[in-house]
């Protein structure tokens, strides 16, 4: 039939009408009335209370079984699978279905908990038993930890990013206080077994709320190599400048601060400011810092996110400093919440500016690569700080991570990417050299 349009009129067979009227579409309030967001939120809300869980009953059942070399050995145990496979898991993330892939993690690592508290209750547990199903739990979470990420921006709108990205980190940081506390009650009532077995059920629980997601698969225009397309992913994580040397930094952290707070600010508690109380209520304190940093994420959009993001990390320099020079307890939990708090916001505007600026077929990679780099001198830092603590001094040592905090804070600072990311506006995507044919 012939249509001719005269202004606001429409001509179609001899007849008039107006056109319809043009209804906008109703937008979420927010990101949890999305129903892929809400299912993601709250399979890993309980998945941070079963590893709060888990982190209080594993620990009571191995040293009860076999003493602080036990407890190391099955903690190694999860670890290397974990950090092994974690690029693997990216160039999976980014090939696979991650609403699968986080799927098949789940019940990997609720069976791995549930054989672990059958072995405890049953009194059939040694070491390597439950060494051997913590590989089994390493294998699963690195499969789970780029999946998890880069499944963010496909399950919540473009505007609510950043606020998902705030709940899930408020969630993670109030049950990572909640979970210790339950694990310390059923061990204390009921026996550690029970409290990996609740774990176990956590993982389960998560697992049913991943069936109910519906996300699409991510976008591959052919299939690679693993090899090649791991190549693929490492050149797009070094093409983005402020990825690569952020992260980098991250990983100097893990090697020269984060050990350090853990073991000399332990010693240092124990020794001057009160012993195992003031150490808990230090702890206390960058926990609530952390869930108060978490809900002014919520809020707080600067327009340079990475650029005010460094400057958030320095408060916890100064937090080392107080530390260093004897600062009363009071003040250093003061510091310690304000520090904490500008840390995890700095952590959500990090992961938020990942997911609007890394192109969905790669943020799986890219996922693995900040994973990687942020844990792997982990273990490194916490061998060297004691020896280096007591060659020097604990004092000293707080004081020299202070002095690389702050150099290497305000030296991503003259990154020119770092100032060309910007809240809401994607930055254009680097000219990448074709991948050589093999």
């Amino acid at each position: 039939m012939h249509r001719t349009k005269f202004g606001a009129w429409e001509l179609s067979g001899g007849e008039e009408s107006l056109p319809a009227p043009s209804i906008p579409p109703r937008r979420p309030r927010g990101p949890l009335t999305e129903r892929n967001f809400l299912m993601l939120f709250g399979a890993r809300a309980i998945s941070s209370l079963g590893d709060g869980i888990s982190l209080v009953a594993l620990t009571f059942a191995m040293l009860d079984l076999a003493g602080p070399k036990g407890l190391a050995m099955v903690l190694l145990a999860r670890e290397i699978p974990t950090i092994a496979l974690l690029l693997l898991g990216g160039v999976w993330a980014d090939r696979l279905s991650r609403r699968k892939l986080m799927i098949a993690a789940n019940v990997a690592m609720f069976g791995a908990q549930a054989a672990s508290g059958a072995l405890v209750l049953s009194d059939s547990a040694t070491v390597w038993k439950i060494a051997l199903l913590q590989v089994v739990y390493g294998l699963g979470n690195a499969l789970f930890l780029p999946a998890s990420l880069s499944v963010v921006p496909q399950s919540v709108s473009p505007e609510h990013l950043q606020k998902a990205n705030a709940l899930l980190a408020l969630s993670r940081n109030g049950l990572g206080v909640i979970g210790p506390m339950a694990g310390a009650l059923l061990v204390a009532t009921v026996g550690a077994g029970w409290g990996m077995a609740a774990d176990a059920g956590t993982f389960l629980l998560a697992s049913i709320a991943f069936c109910f997601m519906r996300i699409a698969d991510p976008k591959r225009e052919k299939a690679e190599s693993v090899l090649n397309e791991l190549k693929g992913g490492w050149k797009e994580f070094t093409s983005r400048t402020w990825v690569w040397t952020i992260v980098s930094s991250f990983g100097l952290f893990q090697l020269a601060v984060f050990p350090v707070f853990m073991v000399l600010g332990a010693r240092i508690a124990k020794e001057d400011l009160g012993g195992a109380g003031a150490w808990g209520g230090l702890l206390a304190a960058t926990s609530i810092g952390a869930i108060l940093g978490a809900l002014v994420a919520t809020r707080v959009k600067p327009k340079l996110p990475l650029v005010f993001g460094q400057f958030l990390i320095l408060p916890v320099g100064l937090f080392f400093v107080l530390f260093a020079v004897g600062a009363p307890l009071l003040v250093l939990q003061g510091v310690a919440v304000f520090a904490w708090a500008c840390s995890e916001l700095g952590d959500t505007l990090w992961y938020t500016a990942l997911h609007e600026n890394v192109p969905e077929e790669a943020l799986g990679r890219i996922s693995s690569f900040d994973f990687f780099g942020s844990q792997v001198f982990k273990p490194v830092g916490f061998a060297l700080v004691g020896p280096i603590g007591a060659a020097i001094g604990s004092n000293t040592v707080m004081l020299g991570s202070a002095g690389l905090l702050v150099v290497v804070t305000v030296g991503i600072l003259f990154v020119p990417g770092v100032w060309q990311v910007r809240s809401g506006a994607p930055t254009p995507a680097p000219t990448l050299e074709p991948a050589a044919a093999e």
